[in-house]
């Protein structure tokens, strides 16, 4: 329809942690909401869970309890 509004953004769908582990053993890059940075993500790298931090750098990741509570994850 030519009076249907056009959409401005991407549909951002939020998942629970259990979700986004599964998208990360699949190969997926993960961010949570709060992290307010793209450019921070959780990844699968030689087995281990890592963060990519701001400057390009990986590192193992440290999970707090609120991370795995939280349902504020989505896959980028």
């Amino acid at each position: 329809r030519e009076d249907a509004p056009t959409p401005t953004r991407a549909l951002v769908f939020l998942v629970t942690f259990a979700e986004a582990l599964q998208f990360v053993l699949d190969g997926k890059r993960v961010t949570r909401v709060e992290w307010h940075n793209q450019d921070l993500y959780m990844l699968l790298h030689d087995g281990i869970l890592r963060v990519k931090m701001h400057d390009g750098m990986l590192h193992d990741l440290i999970l707090r309890d609120v991370d795995m509570l939280a349902t504020d994850w989505r896959v980028l």
